[in-house]
């Protein structure tokens, strides 16, 4: 994670773009960044979710920490696509 930011907060002080269409991208990118790899841990052989001693609560089968980062990671995406939908309809005068 952290060499996902850091390198998107690189390319972004050295793209010398201070437009709002890349602040926006960047506000979405964080969280999806972040939480987007929660995902993985299933999938890595020898690893899961929670450990035996100390379960993880779940909802509907489903561990609540995955229903935390699928909620932010999805809030963050939509966000996003719908921003970008609506700035690409307004004439270029209201951007």
């Amino acid at each position: 994670m952290a060499a996902t930011l850091s390198s998107l907060n690189i390319w972004s002080l050295w793209s010398r773009r201070s437009d709002r269409d890349t602040a926006r991208f960047f506000a979405a990118a964080v969280p999806v960044a972040y939480w987007a790899p929660f995902f993985l841990a299933p999938l890595v052989p020898g690893t899961a979710v929670d450990d035996p001693p100390h379960p993880v609560s779940r909802r509907a089968g489903v561990p609540v920490n995955q229903l935390g980062a699928a909620a932010t990671t999805m809030t963050a995406a939509a966000g996003w696509f719908i921003d970008r939908r609506s700035t690409s309809t307004e004439p270029p005068a209201a951007r």
